[in-house]
């Protein structure tokens, strides 16, 4: 609801959405002080919004913001080339940010479809605004009065000090505008332009406004085949020049399907891997840039383009002679480039293979297609290639775009890995779309009668199948199939049908998804090496290692170290032998164990490390000796090795005397820089679930579910009602039909809400030892993290459960003891009953209210 107070969940879960690095507002406090210490600073934070929305006034302090000034373009010197950005408090972020968030659901009903964005320049648009007119466009739309007065109050409150150099001035009030920097400001702006649009069309369509021709920014693009003297006649006739194919429409190039083409592409390439770069960026700050760089730079032009080969073979020579470079000095590449484009847990370094990326990017845009998303250029495409096809059946043809070609190119991939999740049925195909597991295996007899949706297969009496009309569309086996994989009540329910992407547990498209799915990267694909898993997770994720010694741990992985073997049986040079000792063989397992200098180096490490037990094969090595330490020991054991490599190579390369004492003091200093600074910065790695604490309800209720993934017994659910004396209002344990844990802990709990509704207890408070279902129906975490199949199952819990508005709070598994049992209890022996007095296996816990 619009107008509706925030609950404490809502507040927790907006606070938690918020950037916790960015800038702080005039307070000087950022989101992680108030996120890391949220069970000291809550009720203050509570008390602070509960008041704004109360009172509808915004406090002074909270509205202050300081203006910081970002530069549009290098070199400015007028005002006109900055930005001014307001830096927010918290307190004024998480109110914005709550209200932005309830208005973006209902943006596309406000604005017309043709209103999807703005310029952000456009005539210091956000400066410019009107506050009365904003306040007459929210009530001209019908939003509620509570709700336009919290807007108003946002927005009219505004107080802004500009920084300039650090530092601050006074404080100006402003008559108008929306700030930048302010979740709510786009928003607003968006519904404020498109009073603008629609001005504009309703001039259009009564004749009193025509467009024109801007004959300066106008390009014909002509037909191979078109005589030049029509070509010319047809340019004089529009005052417009003609189209070359190095033109460019917005930031993409015309035909953009040759290598040439994409010349400039290739130079911002070049531009950002400026040699400067390369003489002073270790291969781990490499890697960021690659990451936070170049790949968005891509973005764009693989999104509309597919690139030539030739393209991206450039392409990826950029990236890795850039990766391999060092000093300015070009360097052998010492692991192959497909091996660097692996997800760092197969052994990679996370970089994208781009002809994968852009494939993925593809399959992005065939998705929003196949979502009936409406935005303008979907509507485009549908006109010209859907008019008579779905998306599964369309065919190519010779005058089909090469983006079009390339959309269809990855249709297979995404058709096998997506299919509707029945709701309401009013909104999925039933003939031509997928929407249950036999769907491609069989065509229905009579495809050529008007669209079906699966809602027009149901009895409208009683929402039961159809079964004269399965039968007659799909056949009878087919028609069986579907009535006993699809029971007629989960299929008529108020929820609208939802595409799932099944490659993702929680059914939601992403790129990222998309990319692993396309790439051979997801969890169908077994991964060569298995055993390496647990090594490459701890390799990468380990605290208190520095970023260059993992990228060396790496190197070491993939015996990427340039040693004298390495040389001799690569590139067939002539084998000289360990530079200190005189061993034939120096490999990575002897340079960094068998050595006789890292022989001392481990003696005095204090790790206990035997080298004289050690393989000759080092990954086996490495997963023996990361495997038996704890983090602060591995912390020590990668910074000793790292170490050890830079002064070995030192002593070969400078003449430096190696030293083991310095090799040893060298890695304690960075293990104890590194935990220092772990101290000082400590990320808020989760949403603190509510402890267990005393409650204040009348009643409790501990529900529990037990699930089992391999053999015979499914799983079961089970509950617990007892009022606030401890004695046994009800129990109830049963088998359920679930398809994970998390889906049983779901049924157990809806169970659990029903049998306490029946009961009529109106002050409740449930138990879970779930985390993961307790952040759901505390607010914190979204209902949409869950695994898709059980998406409908929780939406129907959590509407049920914030109606009767019940509390529910977290506990360990011990405390949750009767219902761990009696779930258990149920799952083994198939048990379903209700109780009203203890059963007689009752477990010794301790059920604390």
């Amino acid at each position: 609801m619009l107008n509706s107070l925030p609950l404490e969940s809502e507040i927790t879960q907006t606070l938690f959405s918020l950037s916790p690095d960015r800038a702080p507002g005039p307070d000087g406090i950022n989101a992680r002080f108030i996120q890391s210490n949220w069970h000291t600073l809550k009720p203050m934070v509570l008390q602070q919004v509960h008041q704004f929305f109360s009172t509808k006034t915004m406090d002074k302090d909270i509205a202050k913001s300081n203006l910081i000034l970002i530069p549009k373009k290098d070199y400015p010197q007028l005002v006109s080339d900055y930005r001014p950005i307001s830096v927010c408090n918290v307190i004024y972020k998480i109110i914005s940010k709550l209200l932005s968030r309830r208005l973006r659901p209902v943006i596309p009903t406000l604005v017309s479809f043709t209103q999807t964005a703005f310029t952000p320049d456009l005539s210091k648009a956000f400066d410019k605004l009107n506050w009365r007119f904003i306040s007459t466009v929210l009530d001209s739309h019908g939003l509620p009065k509570d709700y336009i007065d919290w807007v108003m109050a946002c927005v009219t409150s505004s107080r802004f000090s500009i920084a300039l150099n650090g530092a601050t001035g006074g404080f100006i009030q402003p008559t108008r505008g929306v700030r930048q920097g302010c979740s709510l400001s786009p928003y607003l702006f968006i519904i404020a332009l498109d009073v603008l649009s629609r001005l504009l069309s309703f001039m259009v369509q009564k004749g009193e406004l025509k467009g024109e021709i801007g004959a300066e920014k106008s390009r014909i693009w002509f037909s191979k085949n078109t005589p030049l003297d029509v070509q010319h006649f047809i340019s004089t006739a529009f005052t417009a020049t003609k189209a070359s194919s190095s033109d460019v429409y917005l930031g993409t190039t015309i035909v953009a399907n040759r290598h040439a083409d994409f010349g400039p592409l290739l130079d911002k390439i070049d531009n950002k891997l400026q040699p400067w770069k390369r003489q002073f960026l270790s291969q781990a700050g490499k890697v960021v840039l690659i990451k936070s760089v170049i790949e968005p730079l891509l973005l764009y032009s693989m999104s509309t383009t597919a690139l030539p080969a030739t393209t991206i073979r450039a392409i990826e020579g950029k990236l890795r002679a850039f990766f391999w470079d060092k000093g300015g000095s070009s360097r052998v590449p010492l692991v192959a480039w497909k091996s660097i484009t692996r997800p760092k847990d197969q052994g990679g370094l996370g970089l994208k293979d781009l002809t994968s990326f852009n494939r993925s990017l593809h399959m992005k845009a065939l998705w929003s297609i196949v979502a009936k998303n409406s935005a303008i250029w979907i509507s485009l495409v549908k006109a010209k290639y859907l008019s008579r096809a779905t998306i599964w059946n369309s065919r190519r043809s010779r005058k089909c775009t090469p983006l079009w070609r390339a959309l269809l190119g990855v249709r297979q991939v995404l058709q096998d890995n997506v299919r509707w999740q029945i709701g309401n049925g009013e909104t999925c195909g039933a003939l031509g779309e997928p929407w249950h597991d036999m769907w491609g295996h069989y065509q229905p007899s009579n495809a050529g009668q008007r669209r079906l949706t699966v809602s027009d297969l149901l009895n409208s009496e009683d929402g039961t199948w159809n079964t004269s009309k399965l039968i007659e569309l799909f056949g009878f086996h087919a028609a069986l199939y579907l009535a006993i994989t699809f029971p007629s009540t989960p299929i008529k329910n108020q929820h609208p049908d939802r595409l799932i992407f099944t490659a993702a547990k929680n059914g939601q498209f992403t790129l990222n998804g998309a990319y692993r799915l396309i790439a051979g990267h997801t969890t169908k694909v077994q991964y060569h090496q298995p055993q390496l898993k647990p090594l490459l997770r701890r390799i990468w994720y380990a605290p208190h290692i520095l970023p260059r010694a993992r990228i060396f741990l790496w190197k070491v992985l993939n015996s990427a170290l340039p040693l004298d073997h390495l040389f001799a049986t690569r590139f067939g040079k002539q084998p000289h032998g360990c530079h200190f000792c005189a061993t034939d063989k120096e490999d990575v397992t002897h340079a960094l164990f068998k050595c006789d200098q890292a022989r001392q180096v481990w003696l005095s490490s204090g790790l206990g490390i035997r080298t004289d037990v050690l393989s000759d094969d080092v990954k086996e090595n490495l997963i023996l000796l990361f495997g038996q330490f704890d983090d602060h020991q591995m912390s020590l054991l990668a910074a000793v090795m790292w170490n050890l490599w830079k002064q070995r190579c030192k002593s070969i390369f400078e003449g430096k005397r190696f030293s083991v004492q310095e090799v040893i003091r060298a890695a304690g200093a960075l293990v104890r820089l590194l935990s220092h600074a772990a101290l000082l910065y400590s990320p808020t790695t989760a949403v603190p679930v509510t402890q267990q604490e005393p409650s204040e309800s009348d009643y409790c209720c501990y529900s529990d579910g037990s699930w089992l993934a391999q053999g015979f017994g499914g799983s079961a659910g089970a509950y617990v009602i007892m009022d606030k004396e401890g004695m046994l209002i009800q129990y109830g344990c049963f088998p359920l039909l679930s398809v994970s844990p998390i889906h049983s802990e779901i049924l157990a709990f809806k169970a659990a809400v029903m049998a306490v509704i029946s009961h009529n207890l109106i002050s409740c408070t449930f138990f879970t030892d779930c985390a993961q279902l307790s952040s759901i129906m505390q607010g914190v975490t979204s209902i949409e993290s869950v695994d898709w199949r059980c998406f409908y199952d929780l939406l129907d819990l959590k509407s049920a459960f914030q109606f009767q508005g019940f509390n529910c709070k977290h506990v360990r598994r011990d405390i949750n003891g009767l219902a761990d049992s009696l779930a258990k209890y149920a799952r083994e022996r198939g048990v379903n009953d209700v109780g009203f007095t203890f059963p007689i296996f009752k477990p010794h816990v301790t059920m604390t209210f």
